[in-house]
């Protein structure tokens, strides 16, 4: 049964070009073009469809507003941004609803490749046993309180940092823990971050969501902490990744929007161990596997549950709707065969962060077969500015 994807831009220009570019795909593909909003939700009425691509300035109607109806009313469709314009409120505006964002001019290769892999994510997190394994686990927590209204406040046509600022400000226990976290050397700011308001224009509204949700799944986590496994373990070792993959976008790709989704998905790359190791019985399960076996807690975890904490925390940050792109980076942070690595993107520089600081011997072979020994002595050097540590406790 052939995808169906729904196309919106008021340039007819652009539907032209879009028709030339994906003409190869007629025979996977079944598309639709619209030049506005209000065709889109008429077309929507009658037909089903799997994507949604959308510029964001539009008349009458504009993207945000257009995806904010479409998640409203069909939120099984994957929403995607296409648009020329970059700006920062309309980067904010587009977060609150698309699951991914691209920029024009975009190839026909990096079209095809957005959207087939936001397809294959869909299909890769709707495995039965997944999602038995996850409604079954005791520890699944629920989103924030705060996150939600961060989330409203970002969702609201007079998005403002001062609002965002105040309702964080209003959370004391979670604004404190946000400040310390800011203020500690792994973010290396300049000078000292004193209210939230000020942490939200250093860092960027994405930035500090995902530490809302990181601060509140690791204090979920306090009640285990194992001997083979501590919460302060993974708590340095999850933002030395996200430190180390947003340096990687920097430095090979230059994406200020891109750099911003690595950093998130670097910081939430281990959530599912969490939720996995909060379960009393599970832990030493695993442990011992790990022991007996000589194998790591990742092949373990596959071993006894058929899925590991990569699936498990993409499930959870699909539940949360959060964008696919880090969906897609915590499910295969440590999974090589289902990545493209032709292009630097979100998910390659997880992968590639996550190995260099686990450092084991096949991790930088692949690595070095990849991309070449000068490439990965460059990105070790890029490590030793977050972490005189070049490889971390036996975590993976």
């Amino acid at each position: 049964m052939p995808t169906k994807i729904l196309f919106v831009d008021d340039e007819p220009n652009i539907i032209d070009a879009l028709k030339r570019m994906l003409f190869t795909m007629d025979k996977e593909w079944e598309m639709n073009f619209v030049l506005s909003g209000h065709e889109a939700l008429k077309i929507l009425q009658l037909n089903e469809m799997d994507v949604i691509i959308t510029d964001m300035r539009m008349p009458e109607m504009d993207g945000a507003q257009l995806l904010s109806a479409v998640r409203e009313k069909y939120p099984h469709l994957i929403r995607i941004v296409l648009s020329g314009h970059s700006d920062d409120e309309m980067a904010l505006r587009s977060t609150a609803v698309a699951h991914q964002y691209l920029t024009k001019p975009c190839s026909s290769e990096n079209l095809i490749l957005t959207i087939k892999r936001a397809i294959q994510l869909r299909e890769y997190l709707n495995d039965k046993n997944l999602i038995d394994l996850v409604h079954g686990l005791k520890q699944l927590p629920s989103l924030p309180e705060l996150y939600i209204k961060l989330d409203e406040e970002i969702k609201s046509e007079k998005v403002s940092l001062q609002k965002v600022g105040d309702i964080m400000s209003k959370d004391i226990m979670m604004s404190a823990k946000i400040l310390q976290l800011v203020n500690s050397a792994f973010f290396g700011l300049p000078s000292k971050v004193t209210n939230p308001l000020q942490a939200v224009n250093l860092l960027g509204l994405n930035v500090i969501k995902s530490l809302v949700l990181y601060v509140k799944v690791f204090s979920s986590g306090n009640s285990f902490n194992h001997s083979f496994l501590t919460i302060n373990q993974l708590w340095k070792h999850s933002i030395l990744v996200a430190n180390m993959a947003k340096r990687i976008i920097k430095n090979e790709v230059g994406d200020r929007i891109m750099e911003s989704d690595a950093y998130v998905a670097g910081l939430l790359h281990d959530i599912g161990k969490i939720i996995i190791y909060s379960d009393k019985n599970l832990a030493p399960q695993l442990n011992n596997y790990t022991k007996n076996n000589e194998c790591t807690f990742t092949e373990a975890e596959y071993k006894l549950l058929k899925n590991s904490h990569s699936e498990v925390g993409a499930y959870l940050l699909g539940i949360w709707n959060l964008p696919d792109n880090i969906i897609e980076a915590v499910a295969l942070h440590n999974n090589s065969g289902l990545m493209d690595f032709d292009l630097i993107d979100v998910s390659s520089s997880v992968f590639i962060a996550n190995s260099l600081i686990l450092g084991t011997e096949t991790r930088l072979n692949f690595l070095t077969e990849k991309f070449g020994a000068d490439k990965v002595s460059q990105w070790f050097n890029y490590l030793s500015e977050f972490s005189s540590e070049k490889t971390a406790d036996r975590i993976n």
